[in-house]
């Protein structure tokens, strides 16, 4: 499951990404899941537009036919660990 952006370093809103992600109810789907970020197809360098994948790691297809599937090859890769409490809204 994923949901895609092409973006401007500067204009970028990820939370809305989350919000967005997090409303589909995806958690729900399927437990353990981990959720993430990819920041992937940099136009330049980090000052280019790019794009931005908010995603789970493990989801069927049947979830969400119109899904992509992202493969990521072995290497080292910055990683920013938090965990975040989402909030329903009211």
């Amino acid at each position: 499951m994923f949901i895609c952006k092409r973006l401007k370093r500067f204009v970028a809103k990820i939370e809305e990404f989350w919000v967005k992600f997090t409303q589909m109810q995806i958690q729900n789907e399927i437990k353990n899941q981990k959720f993430f970020v990819i920041y992937a197809n940099y136009e330049s360098d980090f000052t280019g537009a790019f794009d931005v994948i908010a995603c789970a790691d493990t989801l069927p297809p049947e979830v969400l036919p119109d899904s992509v599937k992202v493969n990521i090859t072995s290497g080292k890769y910055v990683t920013f660990l938090r965990a975040v409490k989402c909030h329903k809204q009211l």
